[in-house]
């Protein structure tokens, strides 16, 4: 998938298609986020969900970040979600 740096975060946005696969994707992704008690921005938007990375007590992207975009690009691709730009 394609995340982009900004903000000092990494960004991806995620096309759902609907706002119902857009909640069920967050579902999912809010499973991935508390097993790796690790939380992402996330905004959810017809058709499409945005999903920000930064650990918040570092200040700064870590490799917990990239651990969890990994994890959320699989679950997106599982899903036949397409990242978008």
């Amino acid at each position: 998938m394609t995340w982009q740096t900004r903000d000092g975060e990494l960004v991806c946005s995620f096309a759902t298609g609907t706002f119902v696969a857009g909640v069920e994707f967050l579902t999912a992704l809010t499973e991935l986020a508390e097993a790796a008690n690790h939380h992402p921005d996330v905004l959810v938007r017809y058709p499409a969900v945005e999903v920000r990375l930064m650990s918040h007590d570092a200040g700064m992207i870590t490799e917990r970040d990239h651990a969890l975009a990994q994890q959320i690009d699989d679950l997106a691709r599982n899903r036949g979600i397409s990242a978008v730009s």
